[in-house]
């Protein structure tokens, strides 16, 4: 299957990357309860749509299940000029490899006594740091009150006026025996900023 998400306007294609990404893996979550990972990979040279460092290999479940790029400025003049006008990415997912992934079915989980906590972290990064890079990054912080952290949005301005991108993760705490405190989301809080600072990741503050 090939998919092709389009949007009239420059410097659209890291965001639209990011949204083609997001609705994959909640495709695959849905239809599988796996997670997807995106893996940098090299551009095929029989395949002249792939550009050198913004094609990615797609993973769901461990098993390869297709790939995602975006369409170059020199692509899109190629096939007309006024797409030059345009962001424009593509994906091809491999509908016979998944076929045979069976879903993953889990029992429903203990409604928690105590409710989790959702904190939301903006990164302002520079346009060419690549989002795969940031969520494999992300995705090894480890703190003993954190469920989880996803993808939520990205945002990228005009070129002149805000040359960075915002990428912005939810992480969800909780702790099963008590009530979080202000002291224990401060506290990560904290923790989470040093980590982000040691990958070279800076968070936007509010």
């Amino acid at each position: 299957m090939g998919l092709i998400l389009a949007q009239k306007g420059k410097n659209l294609e890291s965001s639209l990357n990011d949204r083609l990404r997001e609705a994959i893996g909640g495709w695959a979550w849905e239809q599988f309860g796996r997670s997807t990972k995106f893996v940098e990979t090299d551009a095929a040279k029989d395949r002249p749509w792939e550009v050198e460092c913004r094609t990615a290999a797609i993973e769901i479940g461990g098993r390869a299940a297709g790939r995602i790029g975006v369409i170059d400025l020199a692509l899109r003049r190629r096939m007309d000029d006024h797409l030059s006008a345009w962001g424009m990415v593509w994906t091809e997912i491999y509908l016979t490899a998944l076929s045979e992934l069976s879903p993953e079915i889990e029992k429903p989980g203990v409604i928690p006594a105590f409710p989790p906590v959702a904190m939301d972290f903006t990164l302002s990064l520079p346009k060419t740091t690549h989002y795969a890079r940031v969520s494999e990054y992300l995705s090894k912080f480890q703190h003993p009150i954190l469920e989880s952290i996803r993808f939520v949005s990205s945002f990228e301005g005009s070129e002149k006026r805000n040359p960075d991108r915002s990428l912005t993760f939810r992480c969800v705490l909780s702790e099963p025996s008590r009530t979080l405190t202000d002291a224990d989301t401060a506290s990560f809080r904290t923790s989470f900023e040093e980590f982000a600072a040691q990958g070279g990741l800076a968070i936007k503050k509010t």
